[in-house]
């Protein structure tokens, strides 16, 4: 989803993305297990292992896709990135960088 209002946009992405950059302290060695290598769901902004196996049939296309949503311009400009998993992405910066290298990890 992308929203555009008063200097900046966000854009909200549910399980398409996920910036889980660290396990919950109480996720034991069977969730760490689990969450890091089953899962693939520990690391930066990007597509978990299960998310692949599970929605994406086509990487490329999905790469072009975010690509194709990413505002141009200055008033476009993405401030947040929301994620349903994880942390929330703030700053025009760092909101591109993350884009730009979750785009290059889901190409491969």
């Amino acid at each position: 989803m992308f929203h555009s209002k008063g200097g900046g946009s966000a854009l909200i992405f549910c399980d398409t993305l996920f910036n889980v950059t660290e396990l919950p302290p109480r996720a034991g060695f069977s969730g760490w297990f689990l969450l890091k290598f089953v899962f693939g769901s520990v690391g930066p902004l990007g597509v978990s292992r299960m998310g692949r196996w599970m929605f994406v049939k086509d990487r490329k296309v999905l790469a072009e896709w975010i690509e194709s949503i990413i505002p141009r311009g200055e008033e476009g400009k993405i401030k947040v990135i929301g994620v349903a998993h994880g942390h929330t992405i703030t700053g025009y910066e760092e909101c591109s960088s993350s884009l730009n290298d979750a785009v290059k990890r889901i190409r491969g």
